[in-house]
């Protein structure tokens, strides 16, 4: 087994060729230099899992492009921080971020009449027309109907871009609480048909 002394020599002994690597690996001398210096500090940190006789620079390079990398990563989530004039020049994404939009149709689902959201919301379950209609205790063509009319004026809500989130208080559960409410209302109002 190789001595201590004998590892570190050969570690500095690759010195060099480790610094033209890490040059070709992050193009600017500074950063090379601390990737080679982090290197071989990884490399004195962990010398009882290299192997005696084997290629230790290969075992250095990898250490050091392993560090490369992780540094990489880092520096990508770190936000960079823009002063005013430079904010400016910022674009704004073309698309609106899927939430905005989810947020959108359910403040535009609640804003709804019960009556056509239930249809909407019902239907969209999975339910099928003849059933939301004994649910809901109507002729299953007014379903249809509320079901068509809710889903326009959601489209033309959405379409329309003037929408507010904010000003709709109404909660997705005070707004499904509504449905069953009226649902409850209405089978204590008519006797519910047989599906």
């Amino acid at each position: 087994m190789r001595s201590t002394r004998t590892f570190n020599s050969e570690l500095v002994a690759l010195r060099p060729v480790m610094l033209r690597i890490a040059l070709k690996l992050v193009r600017d001398r500074d950063r090379a230099e601390d990737l080679v210096q982090d290197a071989m500090v990884k490399a004195l940190e962990y010398r009882r899992s290299y192997k005696p006789n084997t290629n230790m620079g290969a075992w250095v390079h990898v250490i050091m492009r392993n560090i490369c990398y992780s540094q990489s990563r880092l520096a990508s989530v770190r936000t960079t921080v823009y002063d005013d004039t430079q904010a400016l020049k910022l674009k704004a994404p073309d698309k609106t971020p899927e939430c905005i939009e989810l947020l959108d149709m359910r403040a535009a689902l609640t804003a709804l009449p019960l009556k056509f959201r239930q249809a909407v919301m019902l239907v969209s379950a999975g339910l099928s027309y003849d059933e939301v209609a004994v649910m809901v205790g109507v002729e299953t063509g007014t379903i249809r109907s509320r079901a068509s009319r809710g889903r326009a004026l959601l489209r033309a809500a959405l379409e329309a871009d003037k929408l507010v989130v904010g000003r709709f208080e109404v909660s997705a559960a005070v707004a499904g609480q509504e449905m069953l409410d009226e649902m409850a209302v209405r089978s204590g109002e008519r006797e519910r048909v047989p599906a």
